[in-house]
């Protein structure tokens, strides 16, 4: 994702993380302006029936909870985004180290081997050995060569089934090269 799209998302959850405390501030002092509607200095003009009935008539307290709803989803929003902009820095750099990592591991193949390597990937990662002695150059001896520097090396794994082999790459190797 574009960093400049992460911080004025930022900006905005911050922006809207204010305005709705505000909301909630300013409805709780009205909701504390309304309980105080006796007027102090006018006390004494009201009987105590008329006082009576005011304190009875007294607005209830208003369930002003729902301005809480807006105010940590922002919070939430704004504390997400966040970290997603401190750590997206962290994961670009992960994803160029992959690119490397196997951009290295190509470049410490032979030309036959890159080969092979293809080949299996275009399968998925699996292929019956006898598939790779229809690649163009490679005999079956020097396949089977191939074969055996790669399994030593750890690059592919080989699967007996009956009388074919089946070759597997390393899982990790897999997914480097695969993207």
């Amino acid at each position: 994702m574009n960093k400049k799209i992460i911080i004025l998302a930022v900006l905005l959850s911050f922006i809207l993380l204010i305005v709705s405390t505000l909301l909630f501030l300013s409805a709780q002092q009205k909701i504390n302006r309304s309980q105080n509607t006796i007027d102090i200095t006018t006390i004494d003009l009201y009987t105590i029936d008329e006082l009576k009935e005011q304190m009875l008539n007294k607005p209830e307290k208003s369930n002003y909870s729902f301005y809480l709803i807006p105010i940590s989803a922002f919070f939430g929003m704004f504390v997400g985004l966040l970290i997603y902009y401190l750590l997206s820095e962290e994961i670009n750099q992960k994803e160029k180290n992959i690119n490397v990592k196997s951009k290295t591991i190509l470049n410490l193949l032979t030309k036959d081997e890159k080969k092979i390597i293809e080949k299996i990937l275009e399968n998925d990662g699996k292929v019956r050995q006898y598939e790779l002695t229809y690649i163009d150059g490679l005999s079956k001896i020097k396949v089977h060569r191939l074969i055996l520097k790669l399994e030593e090396n750890g690059i592919i794994k080989k699967e007996k089934l009956g009388k074919v082999n089946n070759l597997i790459l390393d899982k990790d190797i897999y997914y480097l090269l695969k993207e």
